[in-house]
């Protein structure tokens, strides 16, 4: 009967394949028309393939897939002109037909031309060739890129205009866009742009934008050659290329906007100044200024960078109490110096958190049933301390015992877990630098869990503190594990599981595996990215 099934299936996706690669591909193809059946490529160019090239054709022929070949479009071709509700599903799911037409090719053709020349190629040739039989088209697009233009001197002007920025780009080698006798392709210089926008960004300009830098191009200069010289654009806004430091820094802490909005609801608001932030919050403060102070990386007097904004929003989010954070800064000019004054507002989440999972087992024929209970408190001590309880129980019926009291033979498991994690590092001899860094935690565990067979009772213990942080690019992530503890027991045991598991007789590394064990580990590990 089952063989019988699967050959029947068989013949009916058979069949389906037939009647769909029957279909007339065209027949719903205007008289007139032509059904674009296939695009092609050829590029002699070394490097660009007819892949790279396909995103800028502006026409596609219909999808298609091995064997049935464009089965949307025999889909969209099944139904007449009748609006039966088969019908509208396959008109709905189905692909119409892609016609040719003329000047998207030809825009396709000046597309792939106007990329290969921002390569390098400015002498690049696309020909378009068409076929066009039986209502179908077929476009075949020749690419010959001859000789590519290449970089004979290239250099800058940035010092005669502002020595500063000269000074930052230089030491960082972020002037060392393009060498000579490289092809001069525009993707590698808009590339250099923005890395040192980026750079600017990061060091104290906080309205640069990466239009302010200009590369002059001169292709007269030889047979395929080009000389480039990266300037600044001098700017009529003086302020345009200032260095800014943080200035004022407000934080709105967790409180709502009716009691913001509404003038007689400020005698329920309080402003306290930490460590040179101010904090304005309720007499039941959402957050403490501590955890406020050590996730906000934006400080008075401290040089503006788009990394510590990022860095600011990343930790404050990965709060669990803080749904959401919104850092608005405004550009003023205090005492003849350049400031950013930042105000910052905290939006409280939700606080706690629970699950309850159910799962059914199968172990080698033995049914049991396992379950857990998580409840989670995300701001424990109101300084964004994640505090989490798991219960855990499993009970499994196993058939294959001699005893023939049903609580004997049986297995069941139950355990707990207390985690506390802390949004900040506290290594009571770490330097104050680091302690500033941005993904900081302090991390606190300690469990037990309990086995019950016909055969043993164990018990397993385990405790652990961990650290974490990371640098301010994000680039090092660094943990440390002080110390871990893992013990396990087995204060009971069958006599009949001392003979055939702990006996001199039996394998040692099975015997082993049964002892009591204490296990001391420290750790440190380092990650690096290079994104």
């Amino acid at each position: 009967m089952k063989m019988n099934r699967q050959l029947k299936t068989y013949i009916s996706f058979v069949f389906t394949l037939l009647i769909l690669a029957s279909c007339n591909v065209t027949k719903k193809v205007p008289d007139g028309g032509y059904l674009l059946d296939k695009v092609d490529i050829n590029s002699d160019i070394k490097g660009i393939s007819s892949s790279n090239l396909k995103p800028y054709l502006r026409q596609r022929p219909n999808s298609s897939i091995p064997l049935i070949g464009k089965w949307k479009l025999h889909m969209y071709n099944i139904p007449d002109n009748d609006s039966t509700w088969l019908n509208r599903q396959l008109l709905k799911y189905g692909e119409p037909p892609v016609l040719y037409n003329e000047q998207l090719a030809v825009i396709s053709a000046e597309q792939i031309r106007l990329h290969l020349n921002n390569k390098g190629y400015l002498n690049a040739e696309v020909d378009t060739s068409v076929v066009k039989e039986d209502k179908k088209a077929q476009v075949v697009y020749d690419v010959v890129g001859h000789e590519p233009h290449r970089i004979r001197n290239f250099n800058d002007t940035i010092n005669s205009v502002d020595t500063t920025i000269y000074n930052i780009l230089s030491t960082t080698n972020r002037l060392d866009i393009i060498k000579e006798n490289d092809i001069f392709d525009l993707e590698v210089l808009e590339q250099g742009r923005e890395n040192m926008t980026t750079m600017l960004k990061n060091r104290g300009y906080y309205n640069f934008s990466k239009e302010n830098f200009i590369f002059l191009a001169d292709t007269t200069v030889g047979q395929n050659e080009v000389d480039v010289t990266l300037t600044l654009n001098n700017p009529t806004d003086s302020t345009r290329f200032s260095q800014y430091n943080i200035g004022n820094v407000l934080v709105i802490n967790g409180i709502s906007s009716d009691i913001l909005d509404d003038s007689t609801k400020h005698i329920l608001i309080d402003t306290i100044e930490y460590r040179g932030i101010r904090i304005v919050q309720e007499e039941d403060p959402f957050l403490t200024a501590r955890a406020v102070y050590y996730n906000t990386f934006l400080r008075p007097g401290r040089l503006y960078s788009d990394r510590i904004v990022e860095r600011t929003y990343a930790s404050l989010n990965g709060m669990g109490p803080v749904n959401q954070t919104a850092i608005n800064l405004t550009p003023v000019v205090r005492n003849d110096s350049s400031l950013l004054d930042s105000r910052i507002a905290l939006y409280p989440g939700n606080m706690h958190y629970m699950q309850f999972g159910v799962d059914g087992t199968n172990s080698a024929g033995d049914l049991g049933v396992g379950s857990n209970l998580t409840y989670e408190h995300r701001n424990f001590l109101n300084g964004g301390e994640t505090f989490r309880v798991r219960l855990n129980a499993a009970y499994e019926f196993i058939r294959a015992t001699d005893s023939l009291d049903l609580l004997d033979n049986s297995y069941y498991e139950y355990g707990a877990e207390v985690f506390l994690s802390i949004p900040q590092l506290l290594l009571p001899w770490v330097l104050k630098q680091l302690r500033d860094q941005p993904s900081a935690s302090t991390e606190f565990s300690v469990g037990a869990n309990f086995q019950k067979r016909p055969e043993y009772f164990r018990q397993f213990f385990n405790m652990a503190n961990r650290f974490q942080w990371s640098s301010m690019e994000w680039k090092l992530v660094n943990t440390l594990e002080p110390l871990g503890i893992t013990y396990v027991r087995m204060p009971w045991s069958s006599q009949r599981f001392k003979d055939l598991y702990l006996s001199e007789d039996v394998n040692p590394i099975l015997r082993y595996s049964y002892d009591e064990q204490l296990i001391v580990r420290s750790s440190y590990n380092i990650t690096y990215t290079n994104y």
